[in-house]
């Protein structure tokens, strides 16, 4: 949402204050869009930025209680979430679920290899 018409490392710059000041939809959607768009005002479209991260925080609230959705259709109903920004979340969803799974698989792999004493099998 941040990024349209602005660079990665300018969204950098200004999410820490930004995420300091707003850490919970709860207080995203009770600032005013004038507030939001003074911490973000170094970014391309700034006003428009603002009133679509209010807007999408008192969606997350009145949609979601208050948590970011888990599938594209819904992170797509959100106020400034387009497609690009939904395939992204979609797709790290799904990244962060197979890696852990995989760490997971290895991890019980690497504790049943720790139930034997021996590190090769009997030749019995």
């Amino acid at each position: 949402m941040l990024s349209a018409q602005t660079t990665d490392a300018a969204v950098n710059t200004v999410t820490p204050a930004l995420f300091k000041a707003y850490p919970t939809p709860q207080e995203m959607a009770t600032a005013s869009e004038s507030e939001i768009a003074s911490y973000i005002a170094r970014l391309g479209l700034y006003r428009n930025k603002a009133k679509f991260l209010k807007k999408c925080a008192q969606q997350l609230l009145d949609n979601f209680d208050g948590q970011v959705p888990h599938t594209r259709k819904e992170l797509e109903s959100l106020a400034g979430v387009g497609t690009q920004n939904s395939q992204c979340g979609y797709e790290c969803w799904l990244l962060v679920f197979r890696l852990l799974r995989w760490i997971l698989m290895w991890s019980g792999f690497a504790n049943i290899m720790t139930l034997s004493k021996s590190r090769l099998p009997s030749r019995s």
